[in-house]
């Protein structure tokens, strides 16, 4: 008899424990209840063209990062935990990617933009949550939206910064860069 339940609690515990890997394994990247934020999957990210060209002054530039992008609802819904953000960063990007694609727009181009945002991190964390075909100075431009922070921050801190970077679309080359600070 004691045997039984020991067998039994075993299977209990077993199946437990299996039932959390698949649940784990089919949850978003981060959950409310988890750290208290938000942090959508890559099914959230956006791809958009704008219709207006961005303004050519530099100033002028900056602002409108900041009210069209920077200041965006979109970027309080992506509070990801900082130590996940290589883990994420694929899957974001490649979102992004196909996405533009399905849309009509180049890939390739976005695909090189994005390779050189992620260039950039340095000792920063980033995860890339939108992009957006534009044209400046009469030239394609791709800006790609970033939340980041510092990568060596704690375990629990999330991505609570945004920067929105404007990439020649010819060549990934970084024309300008808005960021909270």
């Amino acid at each position: 008899m004691v045997g039984m339940r020991i067998r039994a609690a075993i299977a209990v515990v077993a199946w437990l424990i299996a039932h959390a890997a698949t649940t784990a394994a089919e949850s978003p990247p981060e959950s409310p209840a988890e750290n208290g934020f938000t942090c959508l999957g890559p099914d959230s990210v956006t791809v958009q063209t704008m219709l207006e060209p961005l303004p050519a002054d530099s100033t002028a530039l900056e602002t409108y990062l900041w009210d069209h992008f920077i200041g965006s609802d979109l970027c309080g819904r992506f509070d990801c935990l900082v130590h996940r953000w290589r883990e994420l960063w694929p899957a974001y990007a490649e979102t992004l990617v196909v996405r533009a694609e399905a849309a009509g727009l180049d890939g390739a181009s976005l695909r090189t933009c994005l390779a050189a945002v992620r260039d950039d991190v340095g000792r920063n964390a980033y995860l890339p949550i939108g992009a957006s075909r534009a044209v400046l100075r009469g030239e394609p431009v791709w800006v790609i939206l970033v939340k980041w922070e510092w990568a060596d921050a704690s375990l629990r801190e999330v991505l609570g910064h945004t920067r929105a970077y404007v990439l020649d679309a010819k060549d990934g080359r970084r024309i300008f860069l808005a960021s909270c600070s």
